[in-house]
């Protein structure tokens, strides 16, 4: 399951998650402080945003590669360096219950889990949300 699992999150299946928020007008900003973790994510704002620059100086990037390389570097903080950047996503049970408010939130995250049956519910929160906080740093910087 696990190498299904990675295959399965390598197909940009989050990443066009994340696009499809902007047809259900649900901006990244709002979304984050809908679930919760803005202030969390605010903290570490500077520091993301030194990670994005750096990764646009290196010319060859697009915002979509950024994005997603920055989205990846948040969800493997915990495992590379033993700190989890934003501590709310060592519980995306939270962010999946705090999700249920907003009933757009929660049919698109639903959507999410039936498409990608491999991948568990609060594994795919976890993910998306790293998208949707990726999504926000850049957008706030570029």
């Amino acid at each position: 399951m696990g190498a299904e699992r990675k295959a399965t999150l390598g197909e940009n299946c989050v990443e066009r998650e994340v696009a499809v928020m902007s047809t259900i007008n649900i901006k990244v900003e709002e979304l984050l402080k809908q679930v919760g973790i803005f202030d969390e994510v605010h903290l570490k704002h500077d520091f993301l945003s030194r990670i994005v620059k750096v990764m646009k100086t290196q010319g060859y990037m697009d915002n979509d590669t950024i994005k997603c390389r920055l989205a990846m570097v948040i969800y493997h903080a915990k495992r590379l360096t033993g700190q989890t950047l934003i501590p709310s996503l060592d519980d995306p049970g939270s962010i999946y219950l705090k999700s249920s408010d907003n009933p757009k939130l929660q049919s698109l995250i639903n959507e999410m889990s039936e498409r990608y049956k491999a991948v568990p519910t609060m594994e795919l929160v976890r993910t998306f949300i790293c998208f949707v906080i990726a999504a926000y740093i850049t957008e706030s910087i570029s």
